[in-house]
């Protein structure tokens, strides 16, 4: 909350907009969308171009070059409702690329385990869904 100057703590009145919002929440709100889909806009094309070429550096220097926070951010920017961007497949290719190399192998344990922690309920209904398809159930 901004605070005013002088002896006496005292918080600034927010300016209330005709609309009934804050504009400092606006503001706020539209930094926060904006930095959001540009981490996953950028996560996502550099993990599809490294997808259509089946080499994983490019990938692997970009996550290494996140913060924790927008590491956690990337992984979980990886959901589209597009299935002709299948972006958790391409992040699944990721790691099994990574791991075979052997190399940054504490950093891909970390990705593995946020992907795991934020994406089980998709693995499992994706494991149902093949199994019901392989025998015939429904």
């Amino acid at each position: 909350m901004p605070t005013l100057a002088g002896l006496k703590t005292a918080f600034a009145p927010i300016a209330v907009d005709d609309e009934g919002g804050s504009s400092a929440s606006k503001k706020s709100s539209i930094l926060n969308d904006k930095a959001f889909h540009e981490a996953e806009s950028s996560t996502n094309a550099i993990l599809r171009a490294c997808h259509d070429s089946t080499k994983f550096e490019r990938m692997m220097e970009h996550m290494l070059s996140l913060g924790p926070s927008a590491t956690d951010l990337a992984i979980r920017s990886l959901e589209t409702f597009d299935p002709a961007q299948p972006y958790l497949g391409y992040f699944a290719e990721f790691l099994l690329y990574s791991i075979e190399t052997n190399s940054n192998f504490e950093m891909l344990q970390s990705y593995l385990q946020v992907f795991l922690q934020v994406r089980r309920s998709h693995l499992v209904n994706f494991y149902q869904c093949i199994g019901n398809r392989s025998t015939g159930r429904r």
